[in-house]
């Protein structure tokens, strides 16, 4: 009897080598969330096999059915290289966290299509951004908006953040972070904007993005 096999658009968020030649994928995928695949190569190593396996690539993937959470490569179609990313050392980097990003927030099964489609697109225009560590920023709350975890101030006046959440000053727990009215201001346009270009041209002060890579972190550990 013939073995399954299933077929999967996904991106390839990380590739850890195994053994001499062999690597195990990690794929961020629309229908299925994290996607383990283990992929079985020889030392003639085709172009396509070693694009179809290196992180940030977009492709589509067909695999067979492994044991728990680790499945078998069985062929793939390359969709797009985001050669463009590697052109620069700056957006190379910020294109790997947001794979981070993806990595710690979601899981196996748990299907994301928006998710996806919002990673694809920022890898896309991470090259053509001056300010790119904003569009990581930016990233980061629209994963927390997606999981349903991210409050706001109903005000937008100051306030007291910790992980997803909003506090008064009388209310907020140790390690809460004060916003001001300005990085509120600054928080909302972050979450909500769809507009790339107006993001990818806004530069964020270092103290805030400090305080939004800590409040991801808070809320991915509560």
């Amino acid at each position: 009897m013939a073995t399954q096999q299933y077929q999967v658009e996904g991106i390839v968020l990380h590739a850890v080598p195994f053994k001499e030649y062999d690597k195990i994928l990690t794929l961020f995928t629309p229908t299925t969330g994290l996607l383990k695949l283990f992929f079985k190569s020889s030392r003639r190593f085709s172009f396509v096999q070693n694009a179809l396996t290196t992180p940030l690539t977009v492709g589509e993937y067909l695999y067979s059915q492994g044991r728990k959470d680790l499945h078998r490569f069985r062929d793939g179609t390359i969709l797009h290289q985001n050669l463009a990313l590697r052109n620069n050392l700056e957006t190379l980097q910020t294109a790997e966290k947001l794979a981070h990003a993806i990595y710690q927030s979601q899981w196996p099964g748990k299907a994301a299509p928006q998710l996806y489609l919002l990673l694809r697109t920022f890898l896309e225009k991470i090259p053509e951004s001056p300010h790119p560590d904003t569009l990581h920023t930016a990233f980061l709350l629209k994963i927390l908006k997606h999981e349903g975890i991210l409050q706001h101030s109903p005000s937008q006046e100051e306030a007291y953040r910790y992980g997803g959440e909003c506090f008064s000053s009388n209310a907020a727990p140790a390690g809460a972070h004060l916003f001001t009215r300005e990085e509120e201001r600054e928080f909302t346009f972050l979450t909500h904007s769809r507009s790339f270009q107006e993001l990818s041209s806004y530069e964020l002060s270092e103290e805030l993005k400090t305080k939004i890579e800590t409040l991801f972190d808070q809320a991915l550990s509560s």
